[in-house]
């Protein structure tokens, strides 16, 4: 939007992302249900794949259930687990640094001895340029590893955060050379290894949880939160002339918090479901279903009204 804020009026701009904000909900609440039985678009080979894994309690182990103290009360559960704050301190430090950069880069660039304002809206889009290739190609190699689960994704994470730490310092460096070409064919690259967290500590909130992954996402919202409040508190407390020596700090200071989450995250993050999550997935039931055993149908897990079993012999 910044690329066409001399042309179009401020309220314009606000009213197209209010507009794409409206129809992006529109879209959410047309497709959204809780359970997928419950979609009309779902069909039985796509509620097939859903069910592979999961564990279905027969009805006698009901009272077995309310022993898993997060069955109930998966609040009080992640607050006191030590891998969930992990991954929580590591969404902090990922998103404050998104966050200075989201934010401040046209301030930044806007300052006197940078001062790269011809094309502004889209310099300050580079730094993002890279980050969904990198996430794509992570994916994409995140089903070969040589190791645990739980030193792939720590070793992971730590490569993404110390490649981010490093060109977070390389940054005001190459600022403070005052060569416009090598500042600009550098800013692609100073968010890109952001996308390794797919493969850092985005998987582990998947095998930490299991069941209970959307309560971990739903605190990782509030790490997203405290790093854009965090943020400009950290800018106001730096910056005051908009400096280059002022925003050195601040990158600085970005790079500390963000190798300080990595360091967190590479003691206490994990890469196996914790204890209080281990009985809502069950790895031998790995393949795709043959019989009604996986299906509890006093929960309504899935909504499969029959089932026929194809004999190959018979014609």
């Amino acid at each position: 939007m910044l690329v066409f804020s001399n042309e179009v009026p401020l309220v314009a701009i606000f009213a197209v992302h209010a507009s794409v904000t409206l129809l992006l909900s529109i879209l959410f609440a047309m497709f959204h249900r809780d359970r997928p039985q419950h979609h009309p678009w779902v069909n039985g080979l796509e509620l097939n794949k859903i069910v592979a894994g999961k564990v279905q309690v027969p009805l006698a182990k009901i009272q077995e259930l309310k022993t898993n103290r997060a069955q109930y009360g998966a609040c009080p559960t992640l607050l006191r687990s030590i891998a969930a704050w992990s991954l929580w301190i590591a969404a902090f430090g990922l998103f404050f640094g998104i966050a200075v950069i989201t934010i401040y880069m046209p301030s930044i660039l806007s300052c006197q001895e940078i001062f790269l304002v011809d094309y502004l809206g889209v310099y300050s889009t580079l730094p993002f340029l890279l980050v969904p290739l990198v996430m794509l190609i992570a994916g994409l190699i995140n089903r070969w590893s040589c190791c645990s689960s739980t030193a792939h994704v720590r070793v992971w994470n730590t490569v993404g955060a110390v490649l981010t730490v490093v060109f977070f310092i390389l940054l005001p460096i190459i600022f403070h050379l005052q060569k416009s070409a090598v500042s600009i064919h550098f800013l692609p690259f100073l968010l890109a290894p952001l996308g390794l967290a797919v493969s850092g500590f985005l998987r582990s909130l998947c095998l930490v949880g299991r069941a209970y992954t959307q309560h971990i996402i739903a605190y990782v919202g509030a790490s997203v939160g405290v790093a854009y409040v965090v943020a400009p508190l950290v800018v106001f407390s730096y910056v005051a002339s908009n400096s280059l020596a002022e925003w050195t700090k601040v990158f600085l200071t970005a790079a500390a918090i963000i190798a300080i989450s990595s360091i967190v995250f590479a003691i206490f993050g994990r890469g196996r479901a914790s204890n209080w999550a281990a009985s809502t997935w069950d790895p031998l039931i790995s393949t795709k279903m043959r019989n009604l055993q996986p299906i509890d149908f006093s929960q309504d897990e899935c909504g499969l009204y029959e089932l026929r079993l194809i004999d190959p012999n018979k014609k």
